[in-house]
Protein backbone atom coordinates (compact mmCIF):
# COMPACT_ATOMS: atom_id res chain seq x y z
CA UNK A 1 0.00 0.00 0.00
CA UNK A 2 1.62 3.30 -1.25
CA UNK A 3 1.26 6.21 1.22
CA UNK A 4 0.24 9.45 -0.34
CA UNK A 5 2.59 12.41 -0.28
CA UNK A 6 1.95 15.47 0.75
CA UNK A 7 3.69 18.94 0.18
CA UNK A 8 4.83 21.07 2.99
CA UNK A 9 5.26 24.76 3.01
CA UNK A 10 7.46 26.32 5.29
CA UNK A 11 7.14 30.11 6.67
CA UNK A 12 9.67 31.61 8.91
CA UNK A 13 8.83 34.73 10.68
CA UNK A 14 11.63 36.64 12.51
CA UNK A 15 12.17 37.82 16.28
CA UNK A 16 11.37 41.54 16.14
CA UNK A 17 13.63 43.43 18.95
CA UNK A 18 15.11 39.92 19.98
CA UNK A 19 10.88 38.23 20.49
CA UNK A 20 8.01 37.11 18.75
CA UNK A 21 9.69 34.51 16.45
CA UNK A 22 7.58 31.07 14.87
CA UNK A 23 8.40 28.50 12.51
CA UNK A 24 5.10 27.38 10.57
CA UNK A 25 4.27 24.74 8.26
CA UNK A 26 1.42 23.74 6.12
CA UNK A 27 0.95 20.73 4.25
CA UNK A 28 -1.48 19.88 1.84
CA UNK A 29 -3.29 17.21 3.61
CA UNK A 30 -4.60 20.20 5.62
CA UNK A 31 -2.18 20.57 8.71
CA UNK A 32 -1.39 23.49 10.22
CA UNK A 33 1.74 23.65 12.96
CA UNK A 34 3.68 26.53 14.56
CA UNK A 35 6.50 26.01 17.14
CA UNK A 36 7.11 29.53 18.61
CA UNK A 37 8.55 31.63 21.87
CA UNK A 38 4.71 32.08 22.79
CA UNK A 39 4.57 27.79 22.49
CA UNK A 40 3.66 25.23 20.06
CA UNK A 41 0.20 24.73 18.05
CA UNK A 42 -1.49 22.52 15.39
CA UNK A 43 -4.21 21.69 14.22
CA UNK A 44 -5.51 18.93 11.47
CA UNK A 45 -8.20 19.85 9.02
CA UNK A 46 -10.32 17.18 7.39
CA UNK A 47 -10.16 17.60 3.58
CA UNK A 48 -14.08 18.00 3.97
CA UNK A 49 -13.77 20.65 6.02
CA UNK A 50 -11.60 22.64 3.45
CA UNK A 51 -12.93 21.64 0.12
CA UNK A 52 -10.91 20.71 -3.28
CA UNK A 53 -8.92 23.63 -3.47
CA UNK A 54 -5.02 24.23 -2.06
CA UNK A 55 -5.06 24.25 1.59
CA UNK A 56 -3.12 27.40 1.68
CA UNK A 57 -6.09 28.88 0.21
CA UNK A 58 -8.52 27.76 2.76
CA UNK A 59 -6.55 28.87 5.48
CA UNK A 60 -5.84 32.47 4.58
CA UNK A 61 -9.62 32.44 3.95
CA UNK A 62 -9.66 31.65 7.99
CA UNK A 63 -10.33 34.28 9.91
CA UNK A 64 -7.77 34.63 13.41
CA UNK A 65 -10.66 34.17 16.19
CA UNK A 66 -11.62 30.71 13.63
CA UNK A 67 -7.48 29.49 13.78
CA UNK A 68 -7.02 30.64 17.57
CA UNK A 69 -10.15 28.66 18.29
CA UNK A 70 -9.24 25.31 16.72
CA UNK A 71 -5.36 25.68 17.91
CA UNK A 72 -5.64 27.44 21.57
CA UNK A 73 -6.97 26.16 25.04
CA UNK A 74 -10.26 26.99 25.60
CA UNK A 75 -9.37 28.98 28.26
CA UNK A 76 -8.57 32.42 26.35
CA UNK A 77 -6.02 35.30 27.61
CA UNK A 78 -8.05 38.41 28.30
CA UNK A 79 -5.84 41.14 28.91
CA UNK A 80 -8.06 43.49 30.53
CA UNK A 81 -8.32 41.12 33.38
CA UNK A 82 -5.23 40.22 33.73
CA UNK A 83 -4.14 43.66 34.01
CA UNK A 84 -6.27 43.93 36.64
CA UNK A 85 -5.28 41.17 38.31
CA UNK A 86 -2.17 42.32 38.65
CA UNK A 87 -2.74 45.70 39.84
CA UNK A 88 -5.38 44.32 42.32
CA UNK A 89 -2.34 41.70 43.81
CA UNK A 90 -0.27 44.78 43.85
CA UNK A 91 -2.62 46.56 45.78
CA UNK A 92 -3.06 43.47 48.08
CA UNK A 93 1.01 43.39 49.11
CA UNK A 94 1.72 47.09 48.50
CA UNK A 95 4.55 48.05 50.96
CA UNK A 96 2.54 49.76 53.61
CA UNK A 97 1.21 46.42 54.69
CA UNK A 98 -2.37 47.75 56.42
CA UNK A 99 -4.30 45.15 54.73
CA UNK A 100 -7.05 47.84 54.27
CA UNK A 101 -8.87 47.53 50.94
CA UNK A 102 -7.23 49.86 48.59
CA UNK A 103 -9.03 51.85 45.07
CA UNK A 104 -7.32 52.55 42.02
CA UNK A 105 -7.41 56.55 42.07
CA UNK A 106 -9.46 57.10 39.22
CA UNK A 107 -11.15 55.60 36.16
CA UNK A 108 -9.30 57.98 33.92
CA UNK A 109 -5.66 57.47 35.41
CA UNK A 110 -6.10 53.40 36.09
CA UNK A 111 -1.95 53.41 36.30
CA UNK A 112 -1.76 55.26 39.69
CA UNK A 113 -2.87 53.47 42.70
CA UNK A 114 -3.82 54.88 46.03
CA UNK A 115 -3.27 53.29 49.63
CA UNK A 116 -6.55 55.53 51.18
CA UNK A 117 -5.66 54.16 54.99
CA UNK A 118 -2.19 55.37 54.42
CA UNK A 119 -2.34 57.56 51.80
CA UNK A 120 0.69 55.29 50.19
CA UNK A 121 1.14 56.24 46.60
CA UNK A 122 2.07 53.74 44.48
CA UNK A 123 2.32 55.22 40.37
CA UNK A 124 3.91 53.97 37.21
CA UNK A 125 2.14 50.10 37.71
CA UNK A 126 1.06 48.84 33.87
Amino acid sequence: MSVPVAATWRYHLPNENGEGWAIAFLDSSGVFTSVSDYGDYGHRWPQAGWGPEDFRAFFLQCDDSYILGKISRRDEYDGDRTVRAIKDRILELRPCGCGEPAEYESEDDPDVLLCFCCKALESGIG
